[in-house]
């Protein structure tokens, strides 16, 4: 439940002048896209400070929204300690990381099915990205007198909308997701190149990757399900991130209802990410929430422990032979 508007949100970041934005774990295009988009707004006349935090490494193909940067950390000793910490696209508190529990004044998402862990909580699950939600927080903060939506904050909303959007293909789409692309492109938005960065390329990692999920993977019901399973054995040398685009992979296949990935952590082993992708027959954000996780109701994604990779795929396995397709 909101417990404050749009305009209540703009006025909040005029008043605090040193502002902390925390990403989610696991980075995506709308987290990153929607922060750096705020903070070059916010940053655009110079009265405001802004920080971009995430716990986890920045996958290779978004380094281009983060001004360079694959680590986005920050060294808390300090005594320049932020006035408003602030979370971007996390729909719960575990999705921020370890590091905020209690020190979160202000959630902004568009997660229907998320808690309202901060301070203040902001929530538009209408939108089919943050990035929606932050354009309009900073058309109120321009009103107002503050904020710019210049070419670098255009370009960052617009890769924010276009990848929680599988550029603009999937059915969270709406007219309203399209007008505000089009504001986007008309204030700058170099739109070709994050279309390119985002979905025109490929590294040679990840079309190895491709080839052992096709080798690999396992379907069900009829080929209404498909399962692919990364063992830390199976990744010779690769990088986790190779492997972020075989579920939407799997999904594409003729015939695939739902696509399942659970991939074993290289710096955790007994830590194994389950991602989602699926039709109008069954929920992702659903089944997700039965292992702890979420998101959207056609990709969605959760972290499970176990001390063996054949352990963690039955828990999987059980889960998902059971949904009704």
């Amino acid at each position: 439940m909101n417990d404050i508007n749009i305009k209540e949100v703009a006025k909040l970041f005029i008043k605090k002048r040193n502002i902390r934005l925390l990403c989610h774990i696991h980075p995506d295009g709308d987290t990153l896209g929607s922060a750096f988009g705020l903070k070059h707004a916010l940053e655009a006349k110079g009265s405001h400070k802004v920080t971009v935090v995430c716990e986890d490494e920045v996958p290779k193909r978004l380094i281009f929204l983060t001004e360079g940067k694959e680590q986005l950390g920050v060294d808390d000793k300090g005594s320049d300690l932020p006035e408003l910490v602030c979370s971007i696209d996390c729909s719960v508190l575990n999705r921020v990381g370890n590091t905020y529990d209690g020190k979160i004044d202000l959630k902004i998402d568009h997660h229907k099915d998320g808690d309202d862990y901060a301070g203040k909580n902001y929530t538009d699950s209408s939108a089919a990205a943050t990035g929606e939600i932050i354009y309009m927080l900073i058309r109120e903060l321009e009103e107002l007198g503050e904020g710019i939506l210049n070419k670098e904050s255009a370009t960052a909303l617009y890769a924010a909308l276009s990848s929680d959007t599988g550029s603009f293909k999937y059915s969270n789409v709406t007219s309203r997701t399209m007008r505000i692309a089009a504001e986007l492109i008309d204030e700058g938005a170099d739109h070709v190149y994050v279309s390119h960065r985002l979905f025109g390329i490929k590294t040679y990692e990840e079309i190895a990757a491709e080839k052992i999920m096709l080798s690999e993977s396992e379907f069900y019901i009829g080929g209404k399900i498909a399962f692919f399973m990364v063992t830390n054995d199976m990744k010779k040398g690769m990088t986790d991130d190779a492997f972020s685009d075989t579920v939407s992979k799997l999904r594409e296949i003729e015939g695939v209802e739902l696509s399942v990935t659970l991939r074993q952590d290289s710096a955790d082993p007994e830590s194994y990410k389950i991602s989602m992708r699926s039709g109008e027959k069954v929920s992702a954000s659903e089944l997700c929430r039965k292992f702890g996780g979420g998101g959207h109701e056609r990709a969605a994604g959760a972290v499970i422990k176990s001390e063996t990779p054949e352990v963690a795929r039955q828990k999987v396995l059980e889960l998902i032979l059971n949904v009704s397709l």
